[in-house]
């Protein structure tokens, strides 16, 4: 583990660092979007993330395929257009929180099974 950090190299003047600029004496110049040194919180988070597959790929003008549209603003509506209560056991947090669960589903048949979808906790509306 010592081995591990041995021979570790600053690659950049500590100025730097310390200002997320580049050096005046130097050519290169860091990315606009580069926070101050662990003073600034990082970059922004997307509320909304719109992924689309289109008949030709890459071509924003041919029809669309497939369209999965995340975006938490929606849940945020859903939730006030009705007055919603968590099922036994959930809070109010966990039905605003769309994430990866296990639900109980049966077929045609009656036969129970299992899947892993990406929706909030359970709730009831009036």
């Amino acid at each position: 583990m010592l081995q591990f950090f041995r021979y570790r190299r600053i690659f950049m003047p500590s100025s730097q660092r310390a200002t997320g600029y580049g050096d005046p004496n130097n050519t290169v110049d860091m990315a606009l979007n580069t926070p101050d040194g662990n003073t600034a919180p990082g970059l922004a988070v997307d509320s909304q993330n719109l992924l689309v597959d289109y008949a030709t790929s890459g071509d924003p003008t041919s029809s669309v395929n497939g369209q999965s549209n995340l975006d938490a603003g929606l849940i945020t509506q859903i939730h006030a257009a009705a007055t919603t209560t968590p099922v036994s056991g959930g809070s109010t947090a966990d039905i605003r929180k769309m994430q990866p669960r296990e639900v109980q589903m049966c077929d045609s048949s009656g036969n129970l099974f299992y899947a892993i979808v990406h929706c909030t906790a359970g709730y009831t509306k009036s």
